[in-house]
């Protein structure tokens, strides 16, 4: 099971955040030994509503997903309940059949991962489908937006004996795990009890208890049924298309009991044999990089304009984040990292989603002294800026500011007066850290930034500008005082020495110079460039995606609904 430790220190902050953010020192002063956090933190307590810190996450198309980091005490109460209470809660969890994703703790990665995930669909698909001529593909909309929280204690304890229990905590335990994680994430969400944050690893294990409970209703009304459910994705088999068409409607009866609904647009059924993954994921496997120079530029601009084919006609997928994040683990020659930067920056342009892949990608060549080209990748930042900061697009905005610190490369002024006017708090402190690092050309005005400097903002949805760039010392509230004395749990933190932020500005070293010897290398497989994609695309009036795929080459990681 994951310790208190794990889920406050790699269970936090979303994965889509820049390394600089971390947790790690909220998570050693809270877990210390000996450690008297204020009496705020104690779960048995009641709590002050709070908002959260939102982080506006590019997706392929045109919607975005808007992540959130909780106030820190709300996320330490619910970790707390989390951990004491993991056995019962994965207890519940795996009384589903249907699902692939089960939450079990990760002793590397984050705190959470899942037991089956990606990697188990294929073989499901292959052995559901069999004898049957219909399939149910069903997707939940807006789940983590639109989970109810009185929904919790009804998946955990069932409907009738939530309802008669209806004491929540106030300075005492409930008596019902359910009603006490329903008051903390109605506190940590001003109250509300629609929505849970998307990003953080408690969220994803209480939304599939939630799910696990729709799952044995479901299977209790639809005796036989063959399928599965990964996260909030269901895949049902019949044999005739009554037979589907009655289990739609029972599947939406056993939602609406838990204020759950179906995505009109991502539900079909539709006639089997069908499709058994991702054609874009088989067709990129064919894609030999090797390691010669002059046959590996070559495959890359193959790849890459595969990628951009394949985007055009279908921009949706991942396919431009996914196919990027397969480079993580290929060996470019070194006299191929202008062209390849080149090719890197067009995927980020033609596909936001793809800037965490393309930033961490140019990142590392740097560290190792590769010859990656600067001034494109100064000018396509910059470029960037001025393309998503008028419309609040935290994720371009964070990765590329987070790739010009490490690179030590500056902002034009025209991107500084942008960044100012923005009610970002993740974007503004790799702003300031970018100021502090000389890297900023022009003024930026930090006046609607340092008007956050108040007490009042540590509960909003601006606490960590409002904590850690106090602590920092990049601003002072306007009234000069110090606005961190006045609240308990944030005084506490910083008497502890913690930082949500580190600096990238203070760990900017020269490259080294390249140490990688050219050797004689099989040639690479050369695989021309299609004009159409090397499997059939999905059409037009194809049904209805599938659950995302990693953005990088593996099928067992996570993701939100």
């Amino acid at each position: 099971m994951p310790a208190l430790t794990d889920i406050v220190e790699r269970g936090y902050f979303p994965k889509e955040l820049p390394p600089c953010f971390s947790t790690r020192m909220y998570a050693a002063a809270l877990t210390k030994a000996g450690a008297t956090p204020p009496p705020q933190f104690n779960p048995h307590g009641s709590m002050a509503d709070s908002k959260p810190v939102t982080f506006a996450l590019a997706r392929p198309g045109t919607l975005r997903r808007r992540l959130a980091i909780p106030h820190p005490t709300a996320f330490y109460r619910i970790s707390r309940l989390l951990a004491d209470h993991w056995a019962t809660i994965a207890a519940h969890c795996a009384t589903s059949t249907l699902s692939l994703s089960i939450p079990v703790d990760d002793p590397v990665g984050r705190a959470v991962k899942v037991k089956e995930g990606f990697a188990a669909r294929s073989v499901r698909r292959a052995v559901d489908r069999a004898g049957s001529r219909y399939l149910l593909r069903a997707d939940l909309a807006e789940f983590y937006p639109t989970l109810y929280t009185h929904s919790i204690p009804w998946a955990l304890h069932t409907k009738p004996t939530a309802k008669a229990n209806r004491t929540r905590m106030r300075e005492a335990p409930s008596g019902l795990l359910g009603n006490d994680l329903d008051y903390h994430y109605m506190r940590c969400n001003s109250n509300q009890t629609k929505g849970i944050a998307i990003g953080p690893d408690p969220s994803f294990v209480i939304a599939e208890s939630v799910l696990a409970a729709c799952d044995v209703l479901l299977v209790t009304r639809l005796r036989g049924v063959r399928g599965f459910r990964i996260y909030d994705d269901f895949e049902l088999c019949f044999n005739s298309l009554e037979q589907a068409e009655h289990g739609l409607a029972v599947l939406q009866g056993v939602l609406a009991e838990y204020e759950l609904a179906l995505n009109p647009r991502k539900t079909k059924i539709v006639a089997l044999p069908d499709h058994l993954g991702y054609d874009f994921v088989s067709a990129l496997a064919q894609f030999n990089f090797g390691t010669e120079p002059a046959s590996q530029a070559e495959v890359l601009i193959a790849f890459f304009g595969w990628l951009f084919t394949y985007c055009k006609s279908h921009p949706d997928e991942h396919v431009v984040s996914y196919g990027v994040g397969r480079l993580k683990k290929e060996a470019i020659a070194p006299s191929n990292w202008d062209m390849l930067t080149g090719l890197l920056l067009q995927a980020a342009n033609a596909d936001s989603s793809a800037w965490q892949n393309v930033a961490e990608i140019l990142e590392g060549a740097f560290g190792k002294g590769l010859p990656i080209a600067k001034p494109l990748i100064a000018r396509s930042v910059d470029a960037a800026i001025l393309r998503h900061a008028p419309c609040g697009h935290s994720s371009e905005l964070a990765w590329g500011l987070w790739l010009m610190l490490r690179l030590h490369l500056e902002v034009s002024a025209e991107a500084t007066k942008l960044l100012g006017v923005l009610d970002d708090p993740v974007v503004a402190l790799l702003t300031l850290d970018a100021e502090a690092a000389g890297l900023l050309q022009g003024t930026l005005d930090k006046t609607r930034w340092q008007a956050r400097m108040s007490t009042q903002d540590l509960k909003s949805d601006q606490w960590l500008l409002a904590y850690e760039a106090f602590v920092q010392g990049w601003l002072t509230s306007p009234t000069g005082a110090d606005h961190l004395t006045a609240d308990a749990e944030f005084d506490w933190l910083r008497n502890q020495g913690v930082r949500f932020y580190q600096r990238v500005s203070a760990a900017v070293v020269a490259a080294p110079k390249p140490t990688l010897p050219v050797t004689a290398a099989p040639k690479a497989g050369v695989v021309k460039a299609p004009s159409k994609p090397a499997v059939p695309a999905p059409s037009v009036s194809a049904p209805a995606k599938e659950p995302e795929p990693s953005t990088e080459a593996t099928d067992d990681q996570w993701f939100y609904f």
